[in-house]
């Protein structure tokens, strides 16, 4: 069981941002235990990030595609989301 796997079970939500395992570049379902998953097969320019295997986005070369970058603002809004979810509750 995957870390991942365990605080979903428990009724965590779990959700992936960063660069794939051996160089995926995408993967053809969301992995078991992850509510969402965004993330890359690697590069730090010219990269496209897939959102739940659904969708993409493609980044370029400019200085805030740098995909450390993209991955930090996506983990940072996918927090806000979850965190206004519960406080509204």
């Amino acid at each position: 069981m995957s870390v991942a796997v365990g605080l979903h079970d428990v009724g965590y939500r779990t959700f992936f941002v960063g660069k794939f395992m051996n160089q995926f570049a995408h993967m053809e379902k969301t992995q078991p235990g992850w509510d969402e998953i965004h993330g890359s097969g690697g590069g730090y320019f010219d990269h496209v990030i897939w959102h739940d295997s659904r969708s993409y986005t493609a980044y370029g070369t400019d200085e805030e595609d740098y995909s450390t970058d993209v991955y930090a603002r996506t983990a940072v809004s996918r927090c806000s989301v979850n965190l206004s979810v519960l406080t509204a509750q």
